[in-house]
């Protein structure tokens, strides 16, 4: 399938690329870049220079947003398995074995629990 190519200015520059990525997401993420790149610019400095000071730059901050959901995805599964004691804990279960909320899986990154109850 072929795109039509999209205009992103970045820095006063005018760049022609061809993605299958939306128009109005690319120019988004250009605008992005291009605000980045008023904030960190060094006058002087080569404009490839100052790009790589903004790529590092918005890298850092994906890393660390990374960082950030990768503790609260942690946070919230301890604070879910605390929440399923105490539910275990209301419903009488002496053994946590015996419980079907025992069955949730909190583990993965990012997976979401699945339930399974014996009958």
């Amino acid at each position: 399938m072929d795109q039509a190519p999209v205009e992103l200015r970045v820095g006063g520059q005018v760049y022609r690329i061809v993605a299958s990525t939306d128009q109005g997401e690319l120019q988004g993420l250009a605008a992005i870049v291009d605000k980045k790149l008023q904030e960190l610019k060094v006058p002087g400095r080569a404009f490839e220079q100052n790009l790589l000071l903004v790529a590092l730059a918005l890298a850092h901050e994906a890393q660390q947003a990374q960082q950030q959901l990768a503790a609260t995805e942690t946070r919230s599964r301890e604070m879910l398995r605390e929440l399923l004691g105490r539910v275990d804990q209301a419903l009488g279960a002496d053994d946590p074995d015996d419980s079907p909320i025992s069955d949730i899986s909190l583990d993965g990154p990012t997976a979401a629990p699945s339930v399974s109850i014996d009958s």
